[in-house]
């Protein structure tokens, strides 16, 4: 019966191509939470697929490391399977650890990343690092789960008054941290709602939590960046800049989610370019200003604009504080004026 068991077991991982979990790794959510939950531990999450390349060079070479196993020992460890084959059922618990991964903020296998036990996120990690980065990584989580307890204990402590303004506050910085965008809005309502005069000096932050967090419409979301700008105008909290340069990321996702229909699309670029050019105007209040004219310069080519293109990416450069940077931009500014000539040269009449 048990090798018959074995060969059932053996034959439907075939089948589903369900993924290998490393030694000494759990391979259920629930039964990882209890787990932390029991040792007062976080939890570290592989989140793999048996068709993902990097997923076991990582369970082969990365946890090999003795760097590595000695960070883990700090962790619950879990192996979540999110194999998915074409045209094959999905079993539950892929569907499960999906579902857990888009939470997160994951968006593809492999996918790592450190929670509390109640499934807070402390770090995440989307890319195969080496064995020393990755125990950085471990050493960044440690912090933040420190932190996560002493704000446990605050909240929880039958003398903290969850009606007051300083609770709010707390919760607002703590949660806007580990990125939780639920519980971070919901401070931030606190905080508004609570000092509705501002008197505390602390709209400017909740109101950029609110913008970063924003799904809304662009209208709302500008909206939101205006205030944020009010309350900022001279950047001292660097509130001003973070405003206008979430607001171009939005426009840009915008951008990419119409892109198939152009006459959707190419407003949000448009809009892009018109807050880099607002950006542009208080550039000596900006601690990056670089990152506004990369944008910017991109967002041109998009729309065949050349010459405003290669000044902004000539600004970038100009501001560029890295070796590095300064390379990639050169060659950024090169390839827009191959780009403009390209399209002249494509432009000009043909010749009898």
């Amino acid at each position: 019966m048990r090798i018959a068991t074995a060969l059932l077991v053996l034959s439907f991982c075939a089948a589903t191509a369900c993924a290998q979990a490393p030694a000494n790794f759990l391979t259920q959510w629930a039964e990882a939470k209890k787990a932390a939950a029991k040792e007062k531990k976080p939890i570290y999450i592989h989140f793999a697929s048996s068709t993902c390349a990097e997923c076991k060079k990582i369970e082969r070479e990365t946890y090999a490391d003795e760097g590595v196993k000695k960070a883990l020992a700090d962790y619950v460890c879990v192996s979540l399977d999110c194999t998915t084959l074409p045209g094959a059922p999905m079993p539950p618990n892929v569907q499960v650890n999906l579902s857990l991964m888009d939470r997160l903020g994951g968006s593809a296998c492999h996918y790592l990343v450190m929670v509390t036990a109640d499934g807070i996120k402390l770090n995440a990690v989307e890319k195969n690092l080496p064995p020393k980065e990755l125990v950085k990584e471990f050493a960044l989580a440690k912090v933040v789960y420190k932190e996560y307890l002493a704000f446990r204990a605050y909240a929880g402590d039958p003398k903290t008054d969850k009606k007051s303004y300083e609770f709010a506050l707390k919760s607002l910085i703590f949660y806007w941290e580990v990125q939780n965008e639920e519980h971070a809005l919901a401070a931030a309502e606190m905080v508004l709602q609570r000092d509705p005069d501002n008197d505390k000096g602390d709209h400017v932050l909740a109101k950029t939590a609110q913008l970063e967090f924003s799904h809304d419409t662009p209208d709302k979301t500008l909206g939101l960046m205006d205030e944020v700008c009010k309350l900022d105008p001279q950047n001292a909290k660097g509130a001003f800049e973070k405003a206008i340069l979430m607001q171009i990321r939005f426009e840009y996702r915008e951008y990419l989610i119409n892109k198939a229909a152009p006459s959707d699309a190419k407003p949000h670029l448009a809009a892009a370019i018109k807050l880099v050019e607002k950006a542009q105007v208080n550039e000596a209040k900006l601690k990056e200003p670089g990152k506004f004219y990369k944008l910017g310069a991109q967002a041109c080519v998009f729309l065949e604009q050349y010459d405003k293109s290669i000044e902004w990416a000539q600004r970038a450069l100009a501001v560029s504080k890295s070796a590095g940077e300064s390379k990639s931009l050169k060659a950024i500014i090169e390839q827009i004026k191959a780009a403009k000539a390209a399209s002249e040269s494509t432009s000009q009449p043909a010749k009898e």
